[in-house]
C-alpha cells in the first residue's frame, strides 16, 4: 500500500515524492522504504518521529525545524529528504546509504593511521557543520558514523536528534565532543602499528589521534577538523589528496557489504516432509533416476573385470602395483614390492639390499614473483611420515596502498613416485602497508620413506618456498 509523502511547509522541500512504501526493518527504529524520485524508485531510511504527532508539544516548531534541516547539505551528513505520513504516524525520511557503520568496520578490519585519521577528520567536519548552525548531534556513537561504498564517512541520525533536542545547545555540543573523543580513542586503538616501519609520519598521526582521544586540546569540532586536516598533509602529500584513503576504505566496505549481504534477507527454508525409504537405500528424497538404478554402471563393471584379470595374470604384486598407481603412492611399500612403471623410481635391488635414491623435488614456482618477495615454510613441532604435520606458511610482499587477497597452498611431494598433491592452505586479506602474512595449518604426510612439503602463493602472484624434507635428511625409498 502506498502512502502520501507530505512535505513540511513550505511544500517545495519534499513535494516531489508522491508515495512512501515501507519494505523491511533495518534496526530497532529504522526501516527501509521507497519514494518516487526524478530517476524512479529511490530507497530511503525512515524513522518514526514522535515530535510530529498531532498532540505532541512543540509540533509546529519541530515541523518548521524539519523544513530548515531539509535544506542542510554536506558531504559529511546523510541528507534529510523530508517527512512522511503513514497510518497516522509521522516519519522522518533520509537518504539510504549502502555501507557499514564504524562499529562494524573497526570490528572486522585493522585500519592504517591514514585511514583512521580520515574517518576522524570527516566525523569532526560533520560535527562542525552542525555546531556552526546552532545544532548538535546528540546521539553520536560508532553506529551513527556510516562509511559508504565510496569510502566517505557520514553522520546519520543527526536530524532526528536535532528535532528531539531539549535543553541548552551548548551542553549538547559538549556531549558531542566527548562522544567524538571516545570514538577517536577507539580508532587509535584499532590502528595497525607495524606500518610505522614503512612510514615514520604514521607515528605522528597515531599520536595525534591518541591526544584527541584523551580530549587534549579539543576546544571545538572546527579546531579538531583543522588540526586533523593539517596532520594528513605529510603522509598523503597535500591537503586535497585524500583519494588514497577513500579508495582503501571503499574497498574494505565493499568486502564487508559483500560478506554480510545487508541488501538481502535469506528466505526461511521450506518445511520438509520425512519420506520413509527402504533400509538398503540412501536416506533423503530420491529422484526417478535413483529409483531405477538396479544394476551397477558399466564403468564399475569394467573396473572389477580389470582387477580380476590383473589378479589372475600378475598375482598379488600386480594388483598392489595398480593400487599404488591409482592412490598416488600413498600406501606403504615393502622391500620386495616392484616400483610402478613409467616415471616412478625403481625399487631397491634385493641382491644388494640398498635403497633407491629419492627423486629431486620439482620446482613448482619461482622463489619470488610480482609483489611476492619470498615464501617460507616452517614446521611447528615434529613432522614424520604417516602423521599430521603442523606448519606455518609466511608470504613476504612489497607493501602497497590498497588491500589485497593473498592465497596460500601447500603441495605434498612423494619423492619415491614423483606424485605431487596440492591443497589450499587459506586466504589472508592483507591490509594496506602490510609486508607479510602467514597461515598456520595441518598437513597429512604419506607413509613413504621420503617426502617434501612446498608452500606456494596462488594470488596475487605464484611463488614457492624452499622444500621442507621429511625426514630432514631426505630419507630413502
Amino acid at each position: 500500500m502506498a502512502h502520501q509523502v507530505s512535505s513540511t511547509p513550505p511544500a517545495e522541500h519534499a513535494g516531489a515524492h508522491e508515495r512512501f512504501d515501507l519494505e523491511r526493518q533495518l534496526g530497532r527504529s529504522v526501516w527501509l522504504g521507497h519514494v518516487d524520485g526524478p530517476g524512479g524508485d529511490v530507497p530511503v531510511a525512515a524513522r518514526v518521529v514522535t515530535a510530529f504527532e498531532q498532540d505532541a508539544p512543540g509540533r509546529e516548531e519541530a515541523l518548521r525545524l524539519a523544513t530548515d534541516l531539509v535544506q542542510l547539505r554536506s558531504p559529511t551528513l546523510v541528507p534529510l529528504l523530508g517527512t512522511a505520513d503513514r497510518d497516522g504516524a509521522a516519519w522522518l525520511v533520509s537518504e539510504y546509504v549502502v555501507g557499514v557503520p564504524l562499529s562494524r568496520l573497526i570490528g572486522a578490519a585493522t585500519l592504517t593511521p591514514v585511514q583512521a585519521m580520515y574517518v576522524a577528520l570527516r566525523m569532526f567536519q560533520g560535527l562542525a557543520v552542525l555546531h556552526e548552525r546552532g545544532l548538535a548531534h546528540g546521539r553520536l556513537n560508532a553506529t551513527n558514523v556510516i562509511i559508504g561504498l565510496d569510502g566517505e564517512p557520514q553522520l546519520t541520525d543527526w536530524a532526528l536528534s536535532s528535532l528531539a533536542q531539549t535543553g541548552d545547545v551548548a551542553d549538547a555540543v559538549e556531549e558531542d565532543l566527548a562522544h567524538a573523543a571516545a570514538l577517536v580513542a577507539s580508532l587509535a586503538r584499532n590502528v595497525d602499528r607495524p606500518v610505522f616501519r614503512y612510514h615514520e609520519g604514521h607515528r605522528v598521526l597515531v599520536d595525534q589521534l591518541e591526544r584527541l582521544g584523551r580530549g587534549e586540546g579539543l576546544g571545538s569540532a572546527v579546531d579538531a577538523a583543522e588540526r586533523l586536516d593539517l596532520s594528513l598533509v605529510g603522509p598523503v602529500g597535500d591537503a586535497t589528496s585524500t583519494a588514497g584513503p577513500r579508495s582503501e576504505l571503499a574497498a574494505l566496505v565493499a568486502m564487508l557489504v559483500r560478506r554480510s549481504s545487508p541488501q538481502r534477507r535469506p528466505e526461511p527454508p521450506a518445511p520438509r516432509t520425512a519420506v520413509p525409504v527402504p533400509t538398503l537405500l540412501p536416506s533423503g528424497p530420491l529422484s526417478d533416476v535413483d529409483w531405477r538404478r538396479t544394476r551397477p554402471s558399466w564403468v564399475r563393471v569394467a573396473a572389477v573385470v580389470v582387477a580380476l584379470t590383473a589378479l589372475v595374470l600378475g598375482g598379488y604384486a600386480g594388483v598392489r602395483q595398480l593400487v599404488d598407481q591409482f592412490s598416488g603412492g600413498e600406501s606403504p611399500r615393502t622391500a620386495d614390492s616392484p616400483a610402478a612403471t613409467g616415471t616412478a623410481t625403481p625399487s631397491p635391488s634385493k641382491a644388494t639390499g640398498r635403497s633407491s635414491t629419492p627423486r629431486a623435488v620439482p620446482a613448482l614456482a619461482p622463489h619470488r614473483a610480482g609483489d611476492v618477495t619470498g615464501v617460507t615454510l616452517t614446521p611447528v613441532g615434529t613432522c614424520s611420515a604417516g602423521r599430521s604435520c603442523v606448519v606455518r606458511v609466511t608470504a613476504r610482499m612489497n607493501p602497497v596502498a590498497q588491500i589485497r587477497e593473498v592465497g596460500l597452498a601447500i603441495s605434498v611431494v612423494n619423492r619415491c613416485t614423483g606424485v605431487v598433491r596440492a591443497s589450499p592452505a587459506g586466504t589472508v586479506t592483507a591490509q594496506p602497508g602490510w609486508g607479510s602474512v602467514f597461515v598456520t595449518t595441518t598437513v597429512r604426510l604419506p607413509r613413504v620413506g621420503s617426502a617434501a612439503l612446498v608452500a606456494t602463493t596462488t594470488t596475487p602472484a605464484r611463488a614457492a618456498s624452499p622444500p621442507l624434507l621429511v625426514p630432514a635428511g631426505g630419507g630413502s625409498c
